[in-house]
């Protein structure tokens, strides 16, 4: 099931009998019963989703915030300079952040590359008028 059908439940009688005066009135609750778990399955459903993009999210940021660290280490400047690196370095090669973190973290990456590629850092300095 995707998640978007709507049931219909119908009830036959069995072979030879005849079916009840009010069927639809007897059937109701169990009805209504199947709607009310249909609905909650969906729910359910959606909020597996979540939680599975919530997760990705989360270890993505991780792995972002260890290859910062590293850098901001290695080469003595701010978390924030070496994530503005980190994020140049993932832009001028059109690859996802993650996966440049990924790279720095497990040394699949030089990490001298990923400044060297870097655009120049933002300044922290409010520029002065004259």
């Amino acid at each position: 099931m995707d998640g978007n059908a709507d049931a219909v439940l119908r009830v036959l009688p069995a072979a030879g009998r005849t079916p009840p005066a009010q069927p639809a009135a007897r059937l109701r609750p169990l009805s209504d019963l199947v709607a009310v778990l249909l609905r909650q399955e969906r729910e359910l459903r959606r909020c597996q989703r979540t939680v599975a993009q919530l997760t990705c999210a989360l270890d993505s940021r991780v792995l972002i915030e260890q290859a910062k660290g590293m850098l901001a280490d290695r080469w003595g400047v701010t978390p924030e300079q070496a994530f503005h690196s980190l994020r140049a370095y993932a832009r001028s090669h059109s690859t996802k952040l993650h996966t440049v973190a990924e790279g720095v973290i497990h040394r699949q990456l030089q990490i001298d590359h990923v400044r060297a590629d870097a655009i120049a850092l933002p300044s922290t300095e409010t520029p002065t008028r004259q």
